[in-house]
C-alpha cells in the first residue's frame, strides 16, 4: 500500500501519461456479462455459507478446535468472496492468503490430532486457538500492507501487478516504461 501513497513511486509505476488510455474504447473496458455472473455467484455462495457456519458455531461443535478453525476459515472465506465477488479490491489477496494459512493450520491440527491427542491439546485447546487465529490475521495484515498490491482490471477480469497490462506489452513480467 505504501507504493500507492508515496507519490514518487506512484508516478513511476502507475503513471499512464505515456500512452493514450482512450485507445481502448470505454465499452471494451467493461465486461458486463462476467460482472453479472460474479455478482450472482457471490450471492449464491454467501447464502450457502450461512448454514455451514451455523453448524460450526453450535455449542457442541465449537468446543472442538477443528470446528473453531473451520468457523474462522468460513468467516474469512465469506469476507473473501465479498471482496472478490462484489468489491474486487486489494483486500481479497490478503484474505485469500489468510484463508490459505488457516487451511494449513487446520490440516496441521487434524494430523496432530490423529498422531497424539496430548500434543493437540497443548497447541490448540482453549485460548491457544485464538493465538493461532490472531497470527493468521497478523499475517494477512502484514502481507496486504507491506507488499505491492495487484490492481483490478475490468477488461481482463482479474487482478494484475501491472496496471497497464491491457495497454502496454508485458515482456516476461517486466513492464518497459517509456
Amino acid at each position: 500500500m505504501e507504493n500507492l501513497v508515496a507519490s514518487d513511486r506512484f508516478q513511476r509505476f502507475y503513471n499512464c501519461s505515456f500512452y493514450d488510455y482512450e485507445s481502448v474504447p470505454r465499452m471494451a473496458r467493461k465486461n458486463m456479462l462476467v460482472g453479472i455472473i460474479l455478482l450472482m455467484l457471490y450471492a449464491v455462495f454467501e447464502i450457502l455459507y450461512l448454514p455451514c457456519l451455523a453448524v460450526f458455531a453450535r455449542r457442541e461443535n465449537i468446543r472442538e478446535s477443528c470446528y473453531k478453525l473451520m468457523l474462522f476459515m468460513g468467516i474469512l472465506s465469506m469476507i473473501n468472496i465479498h471482496s472478490s465477488g462484489l468489491i474486487i479490491g486489494v483486500y481479497a489477496i490478503r484474505l485469500y492468503c489468510a484463508e490459505s494459512l488457516t487451511a494449513v493450520i487446520l490440516a496441521l491440527n487434524r494430523c496432530i490430532e490423529m498422531w497424539d491427542n496430548r500434543i493437540v491439546r497443548i497447541l490448540f485447546d482453549g485460548h491457544r486457538m485464538y493465538c493461532w487465529m490472531a497470527s493468521v490475521l497478523l499475517y494477512g495484515f502484514v502481507l496486504g500492507t507491506f507488499t505491492i498490491p495487484p490492481l483490478p482490471n475490468g477488461m481482463l477480469v482479474g487482478w494484475f501487478w501491472n496496471p497497464h497490462i491491457a495497454y502496454v506489452d508485458d515482456k516476461e513480467g517486466v513492464v518497459i516504461y517509456f
